[in-house]
């Protein structure tokens, strides 16, 4: 387990609201001055057959998040310091992969990068962050891990394209993942945890509908992959049960892999852009942004309760919730199985 506490100011619980707040305060302030430059408009998404706006939005709303992130993130490694309390490998791999995955992402967002060069480059980042953290050393194991955190990462880029939908799955899902490292006195995952869901609070005031700003690659990429790195992480340490990442995520989890398997078993480029996801089948479909946005916080929000209330039980309880949700995304994949998409 993480046991020691990393901030050294006037206790770890007055860190957990500082560091987080600096987040909010430094995202929201860089959105606001991105949304005044020409680099942001450079990045803006051109609306096409595929897109579900009319007009050109923005895609680098996640340099604001990476923004906040950091300067959080700095201010308790000098706290830290200062403090002479040591911080561990988690801290600084979580931040090495996340730049590394922004810059590259940035330059994606920028110059359109082709798909096999930026999954190498996704591979490679993930097998650095399972080996810096001794995540799965054997073979097999490793390259497992790998490949979660790679998928991790390009799910969550797949459902960056609904007003307030990714946005409000990170505050909720990373808000989550806080509470529970900072009950479980894990304060090292609860600070990075809680400082990505207050940027990203912070985001949500300019993503949702109407959307100004979308995460873009540079912010869902290393959002994605931060997801699935702490999800292993934390139950590594014995914060919480597998089951935990599956459940908070499941809404993009089954989206995403709903629609590549279907694309593969259909023959069609699964690669290649595309309007099959169940989300944005439904907004199709007449349900629009808003409401899918408000049903998707329900959902989430109700599975979110409900794993703070049984991560202590017996797996059959989660096994019977993932089940539920199951049933709940087949629901919304049939009820939309009618719209055409191209």
């Amino acid at each position: 387990m993480i046991s020691a506490p990393i901030i050294g100011w006037y206790g770890p619980s007055l860190a957990l609201l500082v560091a987080p707040f600096l987040a909010l305060c430094v995202t929201a302030i860089s959105l606001h001055l991105l949304l005044r430059t020409r680099l942001i408009h450079a990045t803006s998404d051109e609306a096409n057959e595929r897109s579900l706006h009319d007009g050109a939005i923005p895609r680098i709303g996640g340099l604001g998040i990476a923004l906040g992130l950091m300067a959080a993130l700095i201010a308790t490694l000098i706290a830290a310091m200062n403090a002479n309390r040591p911080t561990t490998s988690v801290t600084w791999t979580i931040v090495i992969c996340y730049s590394v995955l922004l810059l590259v992402s940035l330059f994606d967002d920028v110059y359109r990068l082709k798909v096999a060069p930026r999954l190498m480059l996704h591979c490679a980042v993930a097998v650095g962050c399972a080996f810096s953290l001794g995540l799965g050393l054997g073979g097999i194991s490793l390259g497992l891990i790998a490949l979660l955190l790679v998928w991790a990462a390009n799910l969550y880029n797949f459902m960056d394209g609904s007003d307030g939908l990714a946005g409000g799955m990170t505050v909720i899902g990373f808000g989550t993942y806080g509470l529970i490292a900072a009950l479980n006195t894990h304060l090292e995952l609860a600070l990075i945890c809680a400082s990505i869901a207050a940027a990203a609070t912070a985001f949500l005031r300019f993503n949702f509908h109407p959307a100004r700003l979308f995460l873009g690659d540079s912010g869902s990429i290393p959002l994605g992959f931060t997801a699935g790195a702490v999800g292993v992480i934390g139950w590594q340490q014995a914060c919480w049960p597998a089951w935990l990442p599956v459940m908070l995520f499941f809404p993009f989890i089954f989206d995403a892999t709903f629609t590549l398997l279907s694309r593969v078993l259909k023959r069609k480029a699964f690669w290649q852009a595309h309007r099959e996801h169940i989300y944005q089948r439904n907004i199709l479909a007449g349900l629009g942004h808003r409401k899918l946005a408000l049903w998707a916080y329900l959902l989430m929000l109700i599975s979110a309760a409900l794993a703070v209330l049984i991560i202590h039980q017996n797996g059959t309880y989660a096994g019977l919730i993932i089940a539920l949700q199951i049933v709940t995304g087949l629901f919304f994949a049939r009820r939309a199985s009618n719209t055409k998409s191209s």
